[in-house]
């Protein structure tokens, strides 16, 4: 899912999903920046598939993207730890 906002490297944007270890109340959104400018045709909160590099820059994480295509929301969209 495209973030709205979230802190991010300059030149990067982010994607998010939600995270719920134990319950509805605990859910946290995992961040990932995406190498490239905010992407104005999509819009906040719009599910994307993004396929690329996973790269590392230090201690920072990121990907390095190949294709972004929109996509339908997944029939579960949390992570369940």
């Amino acid at each position: 899912m495209l973030a709205k906002e979230a802190e991010v490297p300059t030149g990067h944007f982010a994607i998010a999903r939600l995270y719920v270890p134990c319950c509805v109340a605990m859910a946290q959104a995992l961040y990932i920046p995406v190498e490239g400018e905010s992407r104005a045709e999509f819009s906040g909160g719009q599910w994307l598939a993004v396929f690329g590099t996973l790269r590392r820059d230090g201690e920072n994480v990121y990907i390095e993207p190949e294709e972004i295509v929109p996509t339908a929301q997944p029939s579960n969209p949390y992570v369940f730890g």
